[in-house]
């Protein structure tokens, strides 16, 4: 009986080995925003999935509420393989409300990763938590935040699309002048 439970045991010992996550979730950067009420301030956190690894779609969301505003400027991440490593930064934006109480408030966040198609199969997915982000609301700053890009502004395709038939057409009107000037 003790034999059987010792190979079982080196067994599992050797096969887990052969078990790789698939996916990896870094922790914020700031992990610590100072702010007044009134103020937002972003942050990051970076996903990382392996070469091998199939599509993947990360959600997440807060394990513990806040009276901060915490918004995520995507709601869910798809990660399409690329035969290397991808490093997918996600970003974030606090907003302290202007009655918010001066004082330490901190929360965690989950990032739950799934396989994008149910019939194929990815390593070791599943649920990261306990990634910790605070913010200190106080009423005059101490310091200044480290700089986290904005969100960018989404591009309407109208917008685009009026856009270039303007310059496609200032080009034609240019080349109807130039050989209209060109003949005479």
């Amino acid at each position: 009986m003790k034999i059987k439970l010792i190979i079982l045991i080196i067994t599992g010992l050797i096969l887990i080995n052969f078990v790789n996550a698939a996916v990896g979730v870094g922790y914020p950067y700031p992990s610590q925003l100072e702010l007044k009420p009134g103020e937002s301030g972003r942050f990051q956190f970076e996903i990382q999935t392996t070469p091998e690894e199939g599509d993947v779609t990360c959600t997440y969301n807060l394990e513990n509420p806040i009276p901060l505003i915490i918004n995520f400027d995507e709601q869910s991440i798809p990660i399409t393989p690329t035969g290397q490593t991808i490093r997918m930064p996600v970003y974030a934006t606090v907003t302290v409300p202007i009655e918010a109480e001066s004082g330490s408030y901190s929360t965690s966040f989950c990032v739950t990763c799934a396989p994008k198609d149910e019939g194929n199969p990815v390593g070791a997915l599943g649920a990261y938590c306990g990634i910790t982000f605070g913010v200190n609301v106080v009423g005059e700053r101490t310091r200044e935040n480290p700089y986290v890009p904005p969100k960018p502004a989404k591009t309407n395709a109208f917008i685009l699309t009026i856009i270039f038939t303007l310059i496609a057409i200032l080009v034609l009107v240019f080349i109807y002048i130039t050989k209209r000037v060109l003949k005479r």
